[in-house]
């Protein structure tokens, strides 16, 4: 008896392990990002083929064609049905791209019983706000950051309710951390996703640029812009002091590359005579800079 069951293991292992041609049914959800609609349809589809493959393949998808399975799709393999904007389908080309995804990498296709696979999303509100990093960034000694930190995509789609949309305004990263950095640092970051709320994009790339510097002086000039004509005046002190920076190795520059003084228009925003100092034009490559002092006094006198 015991021998009469070791065959019969022998020859069913024997024969599931070859190569059969069969019918394969596949019941599928998509998950797409497509704009302006969910992000999952409301139903699922039935992919049917003719495939060539082991027999343990075959009993196993008998056994579990109606277990769902779940895809991811790429929303430019959709194509939009022309008199429903609600309905998408994918084509057989598209079908044969996602073959790995439905586990079909095992199986040699031999045709497309069903010819396309449609879903239908249905349409969300949404709105477009900018991502803001949350940036934590401290450089070495004579290094510093230039610029803000750029991220990419810098800006995502909020899905939600109309009321839940308008109270956002921006979606920040998750912490950045750089400390002590001397070079340019990348990576990706998570996205704070608002509670109830769904995002176009769950993480960013972002950048942080680096430059080493020097830290160079000269005293400027100072002048009135904007003054009204027929108008003069006085400046105390009438020069000022522009400590900036510049990349290393630095190159010559010189009191006259740089024009500086008080705009007259400032005037409405100040509450007193102390007039902020300006930057009106400079070389390029300065990576930042202040006024010593960065206030004067403003006599205006006909």
């Amino acid at each position: 008896m015991l021998s009469l069951l070791l065959a019969f293991f022998i020859w069913l292992i024997y024969n599931l392990s070859g190569e059969y041609s069969a019918f394969l049914e596949y019941d599928l959800v998509a998950r797409s990002d497509i704009r302006g609609h969910s992000d999952r349809p409301v139903s699922s589809a039935t992919l049917i083929i003719r495939g060539k493959t082991n027999g343990f393949n075959i009993i196993r998808r008998r056994l579990y064609k109606s277990v769902p399975i779940e895809i991811e799709v790429s929303p430019s393999l959709w194509k939009q049905s022309a008199d429903d904007d609600e309905l998408y389908y994918l084509t057989e080309d598209a079908m044969r791209e996602l073959m790995p995804s439905v586990g079909l990498s095992n199986v040699e296709l031999e045709y497309f019983v069903t010819s396309r696979l449609e879903f239908r999303f249905p349409k969300e509100e949404y709105k477009k706000v900018p991502v803001i990093p949350n940036a934590m960034v401290t450089c070495r000694p004579q290094y510093m950051q230039v610029g803000e930190v750029v991220v990419e995509p810098d800006s995502v789609l909020v899905y939600g309710t109309s009321q839940q949309l308008s109270a956002i305004e921006y979606v920040n990263t998750e912490a950045i951390y750089a400390e002590d950095i001397m070079a340019n640092k990348e990576g990706v970051s998570s996205l704070m996703s608002p509670r109830g709320l769904r995002l176009s994009d769950k993480m960013v790339h972002y950048i942080i640029n680096v430059s080493r510097y020097v830290e160079l002086r000269e005293e400027v000039d100072l002048t009135v812009k904007n003054l009204p004509a027929g108008e003069n005046s006085i400046l105390l002190p009438s020069r000022s002091t522009i400590v900036y920076r510049v990349p290393f190795p630095s190159h010559s520059i010189g009191e006259s590359d740089f024009s500086a003084g008080i705009d007259y228009n400032d005037m409405s925003r100040m509450s007193g005579f102390e007039m902020p100092v300006r930057l009106f034009s400079a070389p390029d490559g300065i990576l930042s800079y202040r006024f010593e002092p960065p206030v004067v006094d403003f006599i205006e006198h006909e």
